[in-house]
């Protein structure tokens, strides 16, 4: 059995969230939370929105997973341009699922739409493109402890759901 969630304390404070809850709610009330960075091989960086989380056993090890859709295909033009600034990326949705180990995610990051020329719009050119929003100074702001504030939201830290629950009231777990 896996049991699904919806959100993640990372070890730098953030509160991440998952594509799977905030799809469901209220346009007024969603959250930007669920787009994060992922440490990836050879000291280099992804990035993806996470879709849930969930745990399983690996071997006889319980390990804790994050269903990601990955965004893809760096713009090295822009980049290079920008001085290694700007990264823009192309959203492929459901087509780029990888799952993550959670302790590779090292934030909570913003993905922007990236704003189109007419021309470009008319070309498709950068359709469904993104750029990436950190926050600056993450690791120094959010040590020793403290944590990002929770916005008035009371009642959902850490909260498991739990079998035969109502998935829509203010439950974050949920069987697979």
């Amino acid at each position: 059995r896996i049991q699904k969630w919806a959100r993640l304390q990372l070890p730098n404070g953030q509160l991440a969230r998952s594509a799977w809850k905030e799809r469901a709610r209220n346009k007024d009330s969603v959250r930007a939370a669920r787009n994060v960075k992922v440490s990836s091989l050879e000291n280099t960086f992804l990035f993806g929105e996470v879709q849930y989380y969930f745990q399983s056993h690996i071997s006889t090890h319980l390990k804790t997973l994050a269903l990601v859709s990955v965004y893809q295909e760096l713009d090295t033009d822009l980049f290079t341009q920008s001085h290694n600034t700007l990264r823009v990326y192309r959203y492929n949705d459901i087509h780029s699922l990888q799952v993550i180990d959670v302790h590779s995610i090292q934030s909570v990051v913003a993905m922007i739409p990236f704003p189109r020329s007419h021309h470009e719009i008319d070309e498709n050119k950068y359709l469904n493109s993104f750029f990436v929003g950190e926050k600056v100074f993450l690791e120094y702001t959010l040590s020793e402890g403290r944590t990002e504030e929770n916005n008035g939201e009371e009642g959902e830290e850490g909260e498991e759901g739990e079998e035969g629950e109502d998935d829509n009231e203010g439950d974050d777990g949920q069987d697979i």
